[in-house]
């Protein structure tokens, strides 16, 4: 989406004599910024609530819990607060944003310019 709302800015400044190399590497460099600041703040609103439901755990009930005892599991659902969770998580994020910024580079580099600043 953020390639199809810029299409005319990017055929803008590839018509004023911007590479389409730097024009990739500035963009993959804002998706990379983006996740990253996303993926920070994302785990600064989540730590709060994930040791919140830390102190107070999940209790199960009804049959549900009558079952997880027959298998010699507590009937109590409680989150992992371990660091390394979120940090593999961020770094998820920052391969998914990677491999998406591929097809970005692509359709930069398949830019019509006269078509991109009609668009």
């Amino acid at each position: 989406m953020m390639l199809n709302e810029r299409m005319h800015e990017f055929g803008i400044l590839i018509a004023i004599g911007m590479k389409k190399g730097r024009l990739s590497t500035v963009v993959i460099l804002e998706m990379i910024l983006m996740s990253i600041v996303g993926t920070i703040l994302g785990i600064a609103a989540a730590i709060p609530i994930v040791y919140y439901y830390k102190t107070h755990p999940i209790k199960m009930s009804g049959d549900w819990a009558k079952t997880m005892q027959r298998f010699n599991i507590q009937p109590v659902i409680v989150p992992a607060t371990n660091a390394s969770h979120f940090i593999l998580q961020g770094y998820i994020v920052l391969v998914i944003t990677l491999a998406l910024s591929v097809f970005a580079v692509y359709r930069i580099h398949k830019i019509k310019v006269i078509q991109a600043i009609n668009s």
